[in-house]
C-alpha cells in the first residue's frame, strides 16, 4: 500500500515538474527572443524636425504597442498573468528619457504555475545609424 502511494506521489510530482519546466522554457524563450523587427519598425530613422543631423531613436507609442501585442500573443500559452515594464533611456548617460530615446529596457515578471517566480530584464540599444 505504501509503495502504491509512493508511486502515485512520484507520478504526480513528475507531471507537475514537467509542466513547470515546459512553462518556464516557453516564457524564457518568449522573453529572450523578441524579434528584431519589433525594434526596427519602432525606429525613426528620419525626422524632418531634426534636419540632416538626425540620430535614430525609438518611437515610444509604436514600440509600446508592438511589445504588448507580441507578449499577448505569445505568453498566453504558458502563463495566465504577467507584468511588462518598459523604460526608455539614453545609452550615453544611462538615464531615463522621454523623447528621442535610443535605448529601451523591457522587464517581464510572472509566476510559473503560481509557485515559481520569474523575472527578467532585457536591454536593447541603437548603437549606430545602422545597427540595433
Amino acid at each position: 500500500m505504501i509503495n502504491m502511494f509512493a508511486y502515485a506521489l512520484i507520478a504526480v510530482l513528475s507531471i507537475n515538474f514537467f509542466f513547470a519546466s515546459f512553462s518556464l522554457q516557453g516564457v524564457n524563450r518568449t522573453v529572450m527572443s523578441i524579434p528584431n523587427t519589433i525594434f526596427e519598425n519602432a525606429t525613426v530613422t528620419f525626422d524632418s524636425r531634426l534636419g540632416e543631423d538626425y540620430v535614430p531613436y525609438f518611437d515610444k507609442t509604436i514600440l509600446n504597442k508592438s511589445i504588448k501585442e507580441y507578449f499577448y500573443s505569445n505568453m498566453e500559452h504558458y502563463v495566465k498573468q504577467y507584468e511588462i515594464a518598459m523604460v526608455l533611456f539614453n545609452p550615453e548617460t544611462e538615464m531615463s528619457c522621454l523623447n528621442y530615446c535610443r535605448g529601451v529596457r523591457i522587464g517581464v515578471k510572472t509566476k510559473i504555475l503560481d509557485v515559481f517566480a520569474y523575472e527578467k530584464v532585457m536591454e536593447y540599444r541603437i548603437d549606430s545609424k545602422d545597427e540595433i
